[in-house]
């Protein structure tokens, strides 16, 4: 997997996670909303003692809902900073391996250069090798024919 896959991803799970408080929020909000509108109704029905009640209750939601809207940013926050460091450690160790692997893609091109050099040598040494070979029975058969002349002269 390289980093453009990498940072795509990346960027994909943090666009969730803000689409994911998008929604959040606009839950919130309309459950907010519904609950105001039956403490309205509700309301309109009792008297200002109950009315007064009703207010401080739904300030005490309101506020109760921007904390938790307040905690879950901090923990979203906290949660991407923790994913970054993770992406960032990732990173580091990608390109780690990929330096680790293209210093031995390096030996081995060094290796297999050598091995052809040495392959070759071979070549050469092995038609230096015939050549000499087919020398040697040459001079053999000279030899040979020297031996039965001089055979033959006795």
């Amino acid at each position: 997997m390289d980093l453009t896959t990498l940072s795509i991803a990346a960027v994909a799970l943090l666009g969730g996670l803000f689409a994911g408080l998008g929604a959040g929020r606009l839950v919130e909000s309309r459950r907010a909303a519904r609950l105001r509108q039956g403490a309205e109704s509700e309301a309109d029905g009792l008297l200002r003692v109950a009315r007064e009640e009703a207010d401080t209750i739904r300030r005490t939601n309101v506020l109760e809902g921007k904390e938790e809207g307040y905690r879950l940013k901090e923990e979203l926050v906290a949660e991407l900073d923790g994913r970054r460091t993770d992406l960032e450690n990732l990173e580091r160790r990608l390109a780690e391996r990929d330096e680790g692997a293209a210093a031995k893609l390096e030996q081995i091109d060094q290796r297999s250069e050598r091995l052809a050099a040495r392959e070759e040598e071979m070549v050469q040494r092995r038609q230096e090798l015939s050549t000499t070979e087919q020398e040697l029975g040459k001079r053999a058969e000279e030899l040979e024919l020297k031996l039965e002349k001089v055979a033959g002269m006795s």
